[in-house]
């Protein structure tokens, strides 16, 4: 008599009705240009969208921010003063976007490039980590630093005269 071999309590990865997950997608941001950044991380192996490619010339932040999130998308950006704005913070933090801003300044094309290829380790670990929202700056050497969000104010809504 041939005894029943004990089962594992634990589903293997090949069982897992789990989906993998996929890989993430960067948008790049129109005021980074995008073709030698976007060249860069696409040897890297990864999925890259161009801000000029999604949507027309000089669509506010606030307006494309939404559909970004949605899409789960990674912002790449170098508009420093996006966690200052408070439409754009509103639409980054409601749509719970993952920014990753380049801080320092006066770089070329293919500096940019290979400071946010140094940056990709880290950004992703941070994606992986945490839904959003989530704002990271990137400094000169690749560094990422998480910068706390700002307490978000009510957005005003006036009417203009005579609509009422």
């Amino acid at each position: 008599m041939t005894g029943r071999r004990k089962k594992s309590g634990k589903r293997s990865a090949a069982n897992s009705t789990r989906q993998p997950s996929r890989p993430p997608t960067f948008f790049i941001d129109e005021c980074l240009g995008g073709q030698i950044l976007a060249a860069a991380l696409r040897r890297e192996g990864v999925d890259v969208k161009l801000a000029r490619s999604e949507f027309a010339a000089g669509t506010p932040d606030a307006d494309w921010l939404p559909v970004v999130g949605h899409r789960e998308w990674i912002v790449l950006t170098k508009d420093r003063r996006l966690r200052r704005r408070e439409l754009e913070l509103q639409a980054l933090v409601r749509a719970r976007v993952r920014a990753f801003v380049l801080t320092a300044a006066n770089l070329t094309g293919p500096e940019q490039a290979d400071i946010f290829v140094r940056a990709l380790p880290k950004m992703l670990r941070i994606c992986r980590r945490t839904e959003g929202p989530v704002i990271g700056a990137i400094g000169s050497k690749g560094g990422v630093k998480l910068l706390p969000l700002p307490r978000l104010h009510p957005v005003s809504r006036t009417r203009p005269p005579g609509s009422e």
